[in-house]
């Protein structure tokens, strides 16, 4: 049985960094949309997925946030994984290219962080 290991062999200064995305309304039967992710670490490809959406999003907006939701889970299972290995690291940028589900997740996250010092 052969062996695998994952070699970054280069130098990268990329840290750790995601990237969501999401196609709404895709699939012309269901009108669910199908959301995909890329983590990268030095600049190589971490973890992935692609998949079809639980719910029917009823904008491109909503599935967008559903896509950044699904990546925010991600990123804290790789936080915890590189907690267990000893490795504490820095916030992890998310990025995504919808201004509307941009717009959303850093109101909601600002109305957290104020409920939390207010």
């Amino acid at each position: 049985m052969p062996d695998y290991d994952l070699v970054y062999d280069r130098p990268g200064n990329g840290g750790l960094l995601a990237y969501a995305n999401s196609d709404w309304a895709s699939n012309p039967n269901t009108r669910k949309s199908t959301s995909g992710y890329v983590v990268k670490l030095a600049d190589a490809i971490f973890s992935w997925n692609m998949r079809a959406q639980k719910t029917v999003a009823l904008s491109s907006t909503e599935a967008e946030y559903m896509s950044l939701s699904d990546t925010s889970c991600q990123l804290i299972w790789v936080r915890s994984l590189f907690s267990e290995l000893g490795i504490e690291l820095a916030p992890i940028p998310l990025f995504g290219d919808n201004q509307g589900s941009i717009f959303i997740t850093s109101n909601l996250l600002r109305s957290h962080i104020g409920a939390a010092v207010g």
